[in-house]
Parts: structure tokens; C-alpha cells; sequence
């Protein structure tokens, strides 16, 4: 059974690539738009991995992540997905339950083989 990984972004051509990449490593992906559907799909699909954009219209990345942990999924790893670098960005990614935090721009080969270090050695790599 392949790992299911949810990616969200307000951007289709974003998740439309990163998915396409995901799906030939043998992923599966399911998509959302804003922090209300990542929210909703992940109650109803326990992804084992949520790639999660921060700068969204409405429910923003951060609020999503602070929703998901608390509720939904809290035991899922996060990876924030964003161009934001400034060490205030960062701090409220952690702030808010991001287990990991990776910057734009990234090339999507990366990316996959980054999601497959977290899903593979999962407990080890995000305890450092």
C-alpha cells in the first residue's frame, strides 16, 4: 500500500507538479486548495505526510497547521512549503507544529527524495 501524502497549496499548478512527482515514486496524493480543505481532507483521508503551503487566501498555512496538529492529525508530519525566509517566518512555522521547514523555490526530484527520507526514516530524522 503506497504512503498517502496531501498537498496543499492555493496554486494548481503547484500541487499539479509536485503530485505528478510524487505519483511516479509510487505515491499517493491528494489535493487541496486552502487551509478549510486540507483541514477536511485530512480528517477524512489520515494522510502519512502533509506538504503544506503557508501563504493562502482565508485559512493561511500557519492557522491551517495549528488546526491539524491540535485536532485532526497531530501525530502527521507537516513540511511547510514556502518562500518566506525571514527568521520571524521560520520561528512561526516552528511556533505553530511544522516538523519541517522548506523554502521555495525547489525542484520537484528534490522534493520527492526529501519525502521519502521523512516517510522512510520518519521518526529518526524528525527528532534529529
Amino acid at each position: 500500500m503506497s504512503k498517502k501524502i496531501l498537498v496543499v497549496d492555493d496554486e494548481e499548478d503547484v500541487i499539479r507538479i509536485i503530485s505528478s512527482n510524487l505519483e511516479a515514486a509510487g505515491y499517493q496524493t491528494i489535493a487541496a486548495n486552502n487551509g478549510h480543505e486540507a483541514l477536511e481532507r485530512a480528517a477524512t483521508e489520515k494522510p502519512d505526510l502533509i506538504l503544506l503551503d503557508v501563504t493562502m487566501p482565508g485559512m493561511d498555512g500557519l492557522e491551517a497547521l495549528r488546526k491539524l496538529k491540535e485536532t485532526v492529525v497531530p501525530d502527521t508530519a507537516v513540511v511547510l512549503l514556502t518562500a518566506k525566509s525571514e527568521k520571524s517566518d521560520m520561528k512561526a512555522g516552528w511556533d505553530s507544529g511544522a516538523d519541517l521547514y522548506l523554502l521555495k523555490p525547489f525542484l520537484p526530484a528534490e522534493l520527492t527524495q526529501f519525502v521519502k527520507c521523512i516517510l522512510e526514516d520518519g521518526p529518526a530524522l524528525l527528532q534529529g
